[in-house]
């Protein structure tokens, strides 16, 4: 009985931590190609 609600503990604790990890990706990609769109903005005009 512990081990099974230790599991749940941990299954749902994985499942929150991997949505805030594909969050941070996401939002840290987003970043990154607007950067990268500005820069080529910037070599363009140059």
């Amino acid at each position: 009985m512990y081990e099974k609600i230790n599991s749940n503990c941990d299954y749902e604790t994985i499942v929150k931590l991997s949505q805030e990890l594909d969050r941070l990706i996401n939002s840290y990609y987003i970043d990154f190609y607007i950067m990268k769109g500005k820069e080529n903005k910037n070599i363009i005009e140059h």
